[in-house]
């Protein structure tokens, strides 16, 4: 079964929000990345990415327009990725228990800490900006 996921790509004066995974997370624990998550039932992708943005980092878009869509099929996972470019209303990051550690960076400097895996979404479509 195919599963939608929306994210936020989030700039604000040249520089973009990435987040760290808490060390207590079962899948990916310490990975950098843009906030993002699942699209609940009922939801539009851009709703499911404004409800991610808020709760992963309590950021308010103040503009949101959708960038791209990235299909990803593995042997086991199928889903598509709605990514959207976001300004905020203001740059104050409070994050939730899901990530430990946030950082405002270059596009040059995004590519330095995440995974250079073209599964990995952050990375994906930081290449295309």
């Amino acid at each position: 079964m195919m599963r939608k996921v929306s994210g936020c790509l989030v700039k604000a004066e040249e520089k973009i929000l990435l987040v760290r995974r808490s060390k207590t997370d079962i899948k990916r624990p310490g990975l950098w990345e843009m906030p993002a998550g699942g699209v609940d039932g009922g939801e539009t992708p851009e709703q499911g990415a404004i409800r991610e943005l808020k709760e992963e980092t309590s950021l308010e878009p103040k503009s949101i327009k959708l960038f791209e869509t990235h299909e990803i099929k593995t042997e086991n996972d199928h889903k598509i990725f709605y990514c959207y470019l976001v300004e905020p209303t203001n740059t104050n990051v409070k994050l939730s228990f899901e990530h430990d550690a946030f950082q405002w960076v270059t596009k040059e400097e995004a590519l330095k800490i995440i995974p250079h895996d073209s599964n990995h979404h952050t990375y994906h479509f930081l290449m295309k900006i």
